[in-house]
């Protein structure tokens, strides 16, 4: 019993088959099983079909075809293992952020049927396998593009989600604003009022406080006048 010519096992991508095709001598009857069971795999078959065959249908997961032939009491069997790659899935839109002043890029995505592991390509190279969703990378460079994919794997082969691109985000982290009177701090305890503005690029910011701390992780410069 062969598979797509092949004795087995055999890999094939997720929601297709292989052809089987089979011969045997001197037997009377043959009986077709599989495990899992299949629909069309089952029952009587002819004692050979070399050509054209029989198709297994579309298989969504790892499958034994066997073949059962019997003589005069005796019998004799043959199996071909179909290893099928994982299901198709999706790389979601990367999600931008920054931990203080360090940007960060965040991966997530669905899980793919029969997956026993996941790598991440970046810029269409491998950089990290065996890892889990979500998954962030933390070796960026603001204000530079980089595009992912995710990489599925099991005995079957291997199958890639889309492909997403983001850029890492330029972070500033925390501003504080202080003043100075004759060159000493001001206030010089508590809080004082002055007149100022921070001003950015996504943001903008009116205070009359000092000292006064902005949780500030936003993109481009920032301006106090």
């Amino acid at each position: 019993l062969k598979a797509n010519g092949s004795d087995g096992p055999l890999s094939i991508p997720y929601n297709t088959g292989a052809t089987l095709t089979w011969t045997s001598t001197f037997a009377t009857a043959c009986t077709a099983s599989a495990t899992p069971a299949s629909a069309t795999w089952t029952g009587s078959k002819a004692l050979n079909n070399t050509s054209p065959g029989e198709g297994t249908g579309n298989l969504t997961q790892n499958t034994t075809f066997t073949l059962t032939c019997t003589r005069f009491g005796s019998s004799l069997s043959d199996s071909v293992l179909l290893r099928v790659a994982p299901a198709p899935f999706t790389l979601n839109s990367p999600a931008t952020s920054c931990s203080g002043v360090t940007s960060q890029i965040t991966l997530s995505w669905g899980t793919s049927a029969g997956a026993t592991s996941y790598a991440v390509y970046k810029n269409s190279v491998l950089y990290q396998s065996n890892v889990t969703s979500p998954w962030t990378d933390v070796a960026v460079n603001s204000g530079t593009a980089y595009s992912y994919f995710i990489r599925a794997s099991n005995l079957g082969g291997t199958t890639d989600s889309n492909s997403q691109s983001a850029t890492a985000t330029w972070c500033v982290g925390d501003i504080q604003v202080q003043a100075t009177l004759d060159g000493s701090p001001w206030p010089a305890s508590g809080t004082a009022t002055i007149d100022y503005t921070l001003l950015g690029p996504t943001h903008l910011s009116y205070s009359t406080l000092v000292p006064g701390t902005y949780t500030i992780l936003q993109t481009g410069s920032w301006n106090l006048t």
